[in-house]
């Protein structure tokens, strides 16, 4: 008699083998489901001392570093930003800049100066 430790049982009847199967399944797809892991309190606070307005502010930089050219999505931008700032000299002169000058390196620069560009991007986060 050859013994193997991969055999986990000898089953003659179907209807145990698909018993076995399924219950076999769960298993696995429990052991091989993601783990996620909040180191954030419900009141928003770490437990494990992280500020979690620099992660958030860390990943959204990631993210505009991230963002592929669309001159499409740039120029809905624009005109939402029209709206928003008719009759705002200042914004609009900051559009029109942004317009002629913005390009996918310029991301972070945009984002962290005064202007329509941060105001926007922080209002709808």
């Amino acid at each position: 008699m050859i013994l193997c430790s991969q055999v986990k049982a000898v089953v003659t009847e179907l209807s145990e083998l698909i018993t076995r199967i399924k219950a076999d399944h769960k298993i696995q797809k429990i052991v091989e489901e993601p783990l996620s892991i909040n180191i954030f309190t419900t009141g928003g606070t770490s437990t494990t001392g992280v500020n979690g307005q620099f992660i958030f502010s860390q990943i959204l930089i990631d993210c505009l570093l991230r963002l592929k050219t669309n001159k499409a999505d740039k120029k809905e931008l624009i005109d939402h930003c029209k709206q928003q700032y008719q009759g705002n000299s200042v914004e609009l002169s900051n559009l029109r800049e942004f317009r002629e000058d913005y390009s996918p390196k310029k991301a972070l620069w945009w984002y962290t100066r005064e202007s329509f560009f941060y105001k926007t991007l922080n209002a709808a986060l």
